[in-house]
């Protein structure tokens, strides 16, 4: 049975290490620190391997290339001995923290797009463009909020607005997607005429004139 659990758990481990090649440009670069792990946790090789699946689910999202291929080859047995400095457990769990800050704003991002959808249906624009706001001053990088802003602002005919929320895009993802930015960069040209437009009509409308006068 232990065996058994040994071959599983060195599967999952082998799995996880061709994942990381294909997406090597999804994890963090390796970092020349030293891990930390406990002696008296890896004197046993039952303990060791209990302590080591539990210390692979926690952080198996935040190694490096170079972590986890250490901590494979111990696991293995192609290493024999295994030692993390209490400086990179730290730096670790900065990483998952991170992480689970930056996983915590993605799903409050979506559920906020659902919503602002949904009002969207009903017609409840106000509502709708409150919602899409919060997600962009949370700040996660999605760009549903900030394209649903731009058409929801022009068609109020709020241009001071639509051209906020299309400065504020292109300054969020200019490094991020050249695509878009090229898109909003024409959207902001438009929305800027428009402005003008507004203005002009509004000088030259009867009413003012009539002010002046």
């Amino acid at each position: 049975m232990y065996i058994s659990f040994l071959i599983d758990f060195c599967s999952k481990l082998t799995e996880h290490r061709i994942s990381a090649h294909q997406k090597a440009d999804e994890r963090l670069c390796a970092i020349d620190l030293k891990i930390s792990f406990c002696k008296p946790q890896i004197d046993l090789l039952m303990n060791l391997n209990i302590s080591a699946e539990k210390f692979f689910e926690k952080y198996k999202a935040v190694l490096s290339e170079e972590q986890y291929n250490r901590f494979e080859d111990f696991t293995l047995g192609i290493s024999k001995s295994l030692n993390y400095s209490d400086k990179e457990i730290v730096n670790l769990d900065m990483k998952l923290e991170e992480r689970n800050k930056f996983n915590e704003k993605l799903y409050k991002t979506a559920s906020r797009n659902n919503e602002g959808i949904a009002l969207e249906k009903k017609g409840d624009l106000d509502a709708a463009i409150k919602i899409y706001e919060e997600n962009i001053e949370d700040g996660y990088p999605a760009t549903h909020s900030f394209e649903r802003l731009m058409i929801i602002y022009k068609k109020l005919k709020r241009f001071n607005d639509e051209i906020r929320i299309i400065e504020l895009g292109i300054s969020t993802f200019e490094d991020v997607n050249r695509d878009i930015i090229v898109k909003w960069q024409e959207r902001l040209i438009r929305a800027k005429k428009d402005l003008q437009f507004k203005v002009d009509l509004r000088i030259t409308s009867p009413e003012d004139k009539t002010n002046c006068t």
